[in-house]
């Protein structure tokens, strides 16, 4: 398996140099391929994300087999849309939705935060608990959850919260407020749990959803918050949209790393940030659905020339999660190809 292959720097090292600014001996990598788990493991969907033993073992079946640097105890968004009185709707074939909002207008002004024991949130912390003894001091792992911008979009609907930011701005500052302190005690709680740093997924950061304004006066501040509040390393992903437009303001937010979508140039993402922030991106998984081997190599080649010479990079799919869509087997051919030719320092013919 690839995971058990050696090399000179274990993932822990790896993510440390890239962390710190030094060049590791090849492009780190994340394929995200938690949901790949419960055909491996041979159970069903819903029990893999519902149960602390079966999501640690798929989470490291899944980095043995493909060589991860990274694990996550992420499972899925609609857990935490659940914390606060929704409902999470299972599938075979994807990733579990959030069903009908939670949240009204009526409801927000006696809204609080959801106790960090709410079962959704605690089997997120315990899967982190769990993960991070069975890697200690080999593979860093990474909470994640949805930052308070963009987690409204479960709690009220999407164009519930879009008219609420238009029409009752006191109601929306107060729904930030009260996901501020959500998102600081749930990531405070998964890095006391072993979580190395935190990704924020805040998709509504993205100048092609949201007003560049609407995010600068409310969300941004509220993600400069919580990056001093919890005082460890994150990461904010806006789920496969551009960032360029938006990565200056994240990373002078605190963020110190970025993720990127396909239609980001990832050199000039770097040169734009002057370097302080690493990129994470930019695979799409919809467009590795049909990659034959012979796709694979030429694709992962041409990442490899589109990333950062100073190696501060991690590989990852642009929307933060592979779809099931993609086999398993073409996953395994990435992984290859993105050792075999991710190699610091690169030659010149790639």
């Amino acid at each position: 398996m690839i995971g058990r292959e050696p090399e000179a720097l274990t993932p822990a090292q790896r993510i440390e140099r890239v962390l710190g600014g030094q060049r590791p001996d090849r492009f780190a990598y994340f394929l995200n391929a938690g949901l790949h788990a419960a055909g491996l493991l041979g159970v069903p969907l819903e029990d893999l994300l519902s149960r602390v033993d079966l999501a640690v073992e798929g989470a490291l079946l899944v980095q043995e087999r493909l060589g991860n640097d990274l694990v996550t105890s992420f499972l899925h968004a609609a857990g935490e849309a659940q914390a606060f009185g929704g409902e999470v709707l299972f599938f075979d074939d994807g990733p579990p939705n959030a069903g009908t909002p939670p949240l009204g207008l009526a409801s927000l002004a006696s809204l609080r935060p959801p106790p960090i024991d709410h079962p959704a949130l605690a089997l997120r912390v315990e899967v982190t608990r769990a993960l991070a003894a069975r890697v200690a001091g080999r593979i860093p792992v990474a909470g994640a959850l949805v930052a308070p911008f963009s987690l409204p979009v479960m709690q009220l609907g999407f164009s519930g919260w879009l008219d609420l930011l238009h029409e009752a701005p006191r109601e929306a500052e107060h729904l930030i407020a009260v996901n501020l302190d959500h998102c600081i005690a749930f990531a405070r709680a998964q890095l006391a749990a072993g979580a190395s740093a935190i990704l924020a997924f805040e998709p509504l950061a993205s100048t092609q959803l949201v007003a560049p304004r609407i995010f600068h006066d409310l969300g941004l501040p509220a993600l400069r918050r919580f990056g001093a509040a919890i005082g460890a390393p994150f990461a904010v992903s806006t789920a496969s949209a551009p960032i360029a437009a938006v990565a200056n303001d994240l990373v002078d937010a605190g963020a110190l790393m970025i993720g990127a979508s396909d239609q980001d140039d990832l050199v000039a993402l770097e040169a734009a940030t002057s370097g302080k922030a690493v990129i994470l991106g930019n695979l799409n998984g919809l467009r590795m659905r049909a990659w034959t081997p012979g796709d694979v190599d030429r694709e992962v080649r041409a990442l490899v020339a589109r990333l950062p010479a100073s190696g501060r990079a991690v590989v990852t799919e642009h929307h933060g999660e592979v779809p099931l869509a993609v086999p398993f087997d073409t996953l395994v051919h990435v992984a290859q190809a993105l050792r075999r030719h991710g190699r610091l320092p690169r030659r010149a013919d790639g």
